[in-house]
Order: C-alpha cells, then sequence, then structure tokens
C-alpha cells in the first residue's frame, strides 16, 4: 500500500510540475497564430499551445494541442494492443507508462481520437508483468494511448499551472 501512495504522490506532484514546464516552455508558441489541429479552425482560446475544451454532457475535457506543443513535451502514443491471453483466449494491453493514477487512485489513459486530441478514459487493470498491464477494462484494441506526456495532460485538463 505504501508504494502504491508513494508512487501516487509521485504522479501527481509529477503532473503539477509538468503542467507548469508546458506553460513556461510553451507560453509564447504559435499563440495568436490561427493555426489548425486535426485540420479543424481553431478559435482564439485555442490558439494557445493547449487548450481543454469541456465535452458536453460529460465532466471530461479534449485537451487539443497544437503541434509545436506535442513535440515539446515529447509526447508519444501506443495503441492497446491484443495479444494471446496465458490460458486461452486474447486480453488487450498496454504499457505501464500509459497509466495515470488521479487524486483518488483511479485509473486512466489518455486516449488519441484524432490529431492532436486527447481525452481522458477510465480504464481497470488486470495483472501488471514487466511494463505491460492488462486491460480489465478500458478503451478497445488498436485504440491509441499516450505513453508520455499524460502528466502534461491531465494538467491542462485541470488548468494545473500554465495560463489559466
Amino acid at each position: 500500500m505504501w508504494q502504491s501512495s508513494t508512487r501516487f504522490t509521485r504522479r501527481r506532484g509529477a503532473a503539477a510540475l509538468a503542467a507548469a514546464a508546458l506553460g513556461l516552455a510553451l507560453g509564447s508558441a504559435l499563440s495568436g497564430c490561427g493555426h489548425t489541429a486535426g485540420g479543424a479552425a481553431l478559435d482564439s482560446a485555442a490558439a494557445k499551445p493547449a487548450t481543454a475544451v469541456p465535452i458536453p454532457g460529460s465532466d471530461l475535457k479534449t485537451v487539443v494541442l497544437t503541434a509545436d506543443a506535442a513535440q515539446r513535451i515529447g509526447l508519444q502514443t501506443a495503441p492497446v494492443s491484443r495479444v494471446p491471453a496465458p490460458h486461452g483466449g486474447a486480453e488487450d494491453v498496454i504499457p505501464v507508462s500509459a497509466v495515470y493514477y488521479d487524486g483518488n487512485g483511479g485509473t486512466w489513459v489518455y486516449t488519441n481520437p484524432g490529431p492532436l486530441h486527447y481525452v481522458r478514459a477510465s480504464v481497470r487493470l488486470g495483472p501488471i508483468t514487466g511494463d505491460t498491464a492488462v486491460l480489465a477494462a478500458g478503451p478497445a484494441a488498436s485504440t491509441p494511448v499516450v505513453t508520455v506526456g499524460e502528466a502534461e495532460l491531465y494538467g491542462v485538463e485541470y488548468g494545473v499551472g500554465g495560463e489559466q
């Protein structure tokens, strides 16, 4: 239990630091340029390096990054993989690095439903072996999930650090 609590505290602190770093590193990048993300025109609020857009009917937000912002934070994704299960059948797995623990101990990943768009999705983990976690519940096989940069996305979603 202590290990889990310590891991959570480190991840939460990392989110705040990462979001602050994102705000500092990207504060002037592309602001007011009218660039597009994912082919859609951005309004003036979205011209910032990172914007959190509420999802109607949900407590979640879509985090939209500029291409420059994604590059600067080194954002990477990998698909949920379907692999043979040890006792027959198949199971979906993700890299452990894709898992984000929230303040209540909830487990999440950030999916990548479109270019430069990221949405947090709840997951329930099964066994973890090495750097791979089995998904007991979560995004379907082949769904891209963020493996590097989820702390920064969480910071943007919750307005931690950077410009508000």
